[in-house]
């Protein structure tokens, strides 16, 4: 359960940023900077949830 939780994590957290950047602050005119942004913020963004958002999930399940 551990497992998929963190492979969840690491492949929802650069496509939920690039959704994000791409609509919201309208990024898709340059795909080369979304690219960029989305791989920066998601290097530090994913140690957060992958540190302390899945242990949390994971010990509610419990």
């Amino acid at each position: 359960m551990i497992k998929r939780k963190v492979i969840t994590t690491l492949l929802a957290t650069p496509l939920s940023l690039l959704v994000i950047f791409g609509v919201f602050f309208a990024e898709w005119a340059r795909p080369i900077e979304l690219i960029v942004m989305t791989g920066t913020f998601s290097v530090w963004i994913s140690p957060f949830i992958l540190f302390y958002v899945v242990p949390i999930t994971f010990f509610q399940t419990l």
